[in-house]
């Protein structure tokens, strides 16, 4: 039988106390009060960085001396600071962030209708796209001058193009390198179709968040379908992975099949989830899912067609730490893996970030 990865893991506390709060920089993370952590990235170098909805910031831990920092936002929701440091600019619930290899970090700002980036080099905040206002105004523009609907993630690829969902216009937006502003997938209509097309001929349903592979395919958890879909790099056609519009469990060790759109299926019927937010590819291609509304991590082996359970009881809760993962209760949000294949991931209603080792 296939050597099934990612299964024994032990879970641990990593940053945050658990209560609600905004407290700590300078120190250990784990000493740090954190008050909603919803997104998360990693930089090439293992630092983390956390989108803090409630804070309005977003938070730095260092890969080696595990301090906790704020690198954007000052604490107060608003807007400021465009053009100023990122540390004295005014956030509004961020819910998304993603640091490129230049350690140029791009923020969700959710509640601000924009979409910001913090220059790697300077510490200077920058808008990249939105206007401020609510809404949907069209494609084909300066990224600056659209309306946007609740950004609540945010990917670039190796050529610096910035994906983001626009999650109440029911699409995935791209920013190119001169500015403009497109739709990268959904036509703006919630619904679940379009396999096997180009992805901006398919509906999505509030899309809560976006992964990005080594190859720049893009997956986009279209939570509301209850599935996670797979947008290929090099011919943009979109295809579901996970998934197909029906909540429902998965069993542990179960066997899967992919169709021929790709598709994972079982006996059963098709693999069911409940408000899918987060994706993560693995080095080795494992398909890594927060199956947030049945209170687990999912790993998905498309290879050897295995689906399996890799943290969580399916019980809401924040315990189990120091033990097996598979035995922890939590509130998954955001996940990322490191160079190492640890997995960090946001337990938002608890206000912490936990990291499985396996």
């Amino acid at each position: 039988m296939h050597e099934i990865k990612y299964t024994y893991g032990i879970i641990y506390s990593f940053a945050g106390t658990g209560k609600a709060g905004y407290s700590g920089d300078g120190e250990k993370a784990d000493l740090a009060q954190l008050n909603g952590p919803a997104g998360l990235a990693i930089d090439k170098d293992d630092n983390i960085y956390i989108a803090e909805i409630h804070n309005s910031t977003i938070r730095k831990v260092d890969a080696i001396t595990n301090h906790i920092t704020t690198v954007a936002g000052c604490g107060l929701q608003g807007f400021n600071g465009d053009g100023g440091l990122a540390i004295h600019a005014k956030l509004n619930g961020p819910e998304g962030v993603f640091v490129d290899e230049f350690e140029n970090i791009y923020i969700a700002d959710t509640y601000n209708q924009r979409i910001r980036r913090v220059d790697g080099r300077t510490g200077i905040i920058t808008t990249i796209a939105g206007c401020g206002d609510a809404g949907y105004n069209g494609d084909g523009i300066k990224a600056c001058d659209a309306m946007l609907n609740s950004p609540a993630g945010v990917v670039v690829d190796k050529m610096g193009n910035v994906y983001f969902n626009d999650y109440r216009n029911d699409r995935v937006r791209k920013v190119d390198l001169d500015g403009i502003i497109s739709t990268f997938a959904g036509t703006g209509t919630k619904g679940y179709s379009g396999d096997g097309e180009i992805a901006d001929k398919a509906q999505i349903n509030d899309v809560y968040g976006l992964g990005i592979d080594k190859y720049d395919n893009i997956y986009v958890m279209d939570s509301l379908n209850f599935a996670v879909r797979r947008i290929d790099a090099e011919t943009k056609v979109i295809k579901t992975i996970v998934g197909k519009g029906i909540p429902g469990p998965i069993t542990e060790f179960e066997s899967v099949l992919s169709s021929y759109i790709g598709r994972v299926v079982h006996e059963k019927g098709t693999i069911g989830m409940e408000a899918p937010h987060a994706v993560e590819v693995s080095s080795d291609g494992i398909i890594i899912i927060a199956d947030t509304g049945h209170y687990r991590i999912r790993a998905i082996d498309l290879k050897h067609d295995i689906v399996y359970t890799i943290a969580g009881n399916g019980e809401k809760g924040c315990s189990g730490n120091n033990m097996k993962a598979l035995n922890a209760n939590l509130c998954v949000h955001g996940l990322r893996m490191d160079s190492a294949n640890n997995l960090y991931f946001n337990d938002f209603e608890n206000h912490v970030v936990r990291v499985v080792r396996f």
